[in-house]
């Protein structure tokens, strides 16, 4: 069985409530949905009642891009997320960015489960197999999160991809995906079947980030579907 569902920021530039994305993506039938604060203040927005979550049997959390250290701002954005997974009793992931992380030690005995994401050719680091294998050594308990067009804007061929579940497969919990042109944008547009044809297990949560309209979730799902089926 195919696992495919959505950001919520997918559909940032359309100004949505999250709650009525999650109603969006609820009819479209998705049953899985990653709920997006990559920017810090976006953790001051109400939380989602439970009942607009009920209809999705896996939830993650995309965590702030942050450099995470022993501050404030740290604890504060870590209690926040606490709060959500408290008041939710239904998120099975919190995923972070490990490239602007300044002291992992922060990450040491949370009450959620974490995954560290692979980055793109932008970052510095947290772009190949090494750096994560000693992540997946420092923290045995946390997942990967393995972002596909990252790899492929690392190296088009493929074989990255191909290296992160060699070396990482048992680790990997969930995939990002969305077509590449400077940005997260639809494959439906971009039809960019290679990065897609890159997932070696559809059955594992794939949450596609591609900037949308909410009009152009069908179009962006069927296309995925179709290139995943074939």
């Amino acid at each position: 069985m195919i696992n495919l569902g959505f950001s919520t920021g997918c559909f940032i530039e359309s100004c949505l409530p999250q709650q009525e994305i999650l109603e969006l993506l609820s009819s479209c039938g998705s049953k899985i949905v990653e709920l997006s604060f990559l920017r810090v203040h976006e953790l001051n927005r109400p939380i989602p009642d439970k009942k607009y979550l009920e209809p999705f049997d896996y939830v993650s959390i995309h965590a702030p891009k942050y450099a995470y250290s022993q501050d404030n701002t740290t604890k504060k954005i870590l209690e926040a997320i606490a709060r959500i997974c408290l008041s939710t009793a239904h998120i099975d992931l919190v995923i972070f960015h490990p490239d602007t992380v300044r002291d992992f030690s922060v990450f040491e005995n949370l009450d959620f489960p974490i995954a560290f994401e692979n980055l793109d050719a932008r970052a510095e680091s947290f772009r190949l197999v090494a750096q994560h294998q000693e992540l997946a050594s420092r923290f045995p308990e946390a997942s990967m999160v393995l972002d596909v067009q990252h790899t492929y804007t690392n190296d088009a061929t493929g074989k990255l991809t191909a290296e992160f579940y060699k070396f990482l497969e048992n680790r990997i919990h969930q995939i990002h995906l969305s077509g590449y042109d400077r940005g997260h944008v639809a494959l439906f547009r971009t039809k960019q079947a290679e990065i897609i044809r890159t997932i070696q297990n559809p059955t594992i949560p794939i949450i596609v980030e591609s900037l949308l309209a909410p009009y152009e979730l069908a179009q962006e799902r069927d296309y995925i579907l179709k290139v995943l089926a074939n």
